[in-house]
């Protein structure tokens, strides 16, 4: 697929889907498996307050605001090489993962905050989340992880042809939602939480030259089912 070519930050940035061409391959680290996102995660009701006088209802538990401010996105110069695309492109991918911890850790009802780093199923798979997590009381505290094995560089080419040289990155890393706690309405870890809390994930970012900075377009899928990374 092709961008538009953009006459506005904005009208760029909103624009699904990129064609990458001359894929140059780095290869850090050897990758192992995809880790598994549950977006499907159902929560316990809050029990209601026993008439026994002896009996205590389970409180619902409340988020404990990260004390770090909500992560910025770095300006960024179109790069020269596929080297500087992949080191930036990483430095992306990271503030994305900063981004949406601070939004399920402290405010999954106001999801806004995504739009400054992502678009498309990258930013789509935060608002669904952070929409279930709402619905069904979940309460997250700590920070993901990604760290980058490998990457590639291509191009980003508009609609009208315009071609941005290594302007699309694919990143692949470990995904790691160790440090994340996540607990249903009664205070206990849902039955149905993945045990798989670690895995390989492919990232895909593209450079917006409007907006001079690079915005995470795809965090997947993830497989499910293998050996952790």
């Amino acid at each position: 697929m092709r961008l538009p070519k953009p006459r506005t930050a904005r009208q760029h940035r909103r624009t699904p889907g990129i064609l990458i061409t001359s894929i140059t391959t780095v290869l850090l680290v050897a990758g192992c498996s995809t880790p598994v996102i549950d977006d499907n995660t159902a929560a316990t009701p809050t029990p209601s307050a026993s008439a026994t006088p002896s009996e205590t209802p389970t409180p619902t538990p409340t988020p404990t605001p990260t004390t770090a401010p909500l992560p910025t996105v770095a300006a960024a110069e179109a790069p020269q090489t596929s080297e500087e695309a992949i080191a930036a492109a990483t430095v992306s991918s990271k503030t994305y993962f900063d981004i949406r911890s601070y939004i399920e850790v402290n405010h999954p009802e106001h999801t806004s905050a995504i739009d400054t780093i992502a678009m498309d199923d990258a930013a789509a798979h935060v608002r669904k989340f952070a929409a279930n997590q709402v619905e069904n009381n979940l309460v997250m505290s700590g920070f993901y992880t990604f760290d980058v094995t490998g990457g590639s560089a291509g191009n980003l080419t508009t609609s009208d042809g315009t071609v941005y040289p290594f302007g699309a990155v694919s990143l692949d890393g470990c995904f790691s939602q160790e440090q994340m706690s996540l607990l249903d309405a009664t205070g206990v870890p849902p039955a149905n939480m993945n045990t798989n809390r670690r895995g390989m994930m492919t990232v895909t970012v593209a450079y917006i030259l409007a907006e001079k900075h690079w915005i995470v377009t795809n965090t997947g899928p993830p497989a499910t089912g293998e050996a952790p990374c």
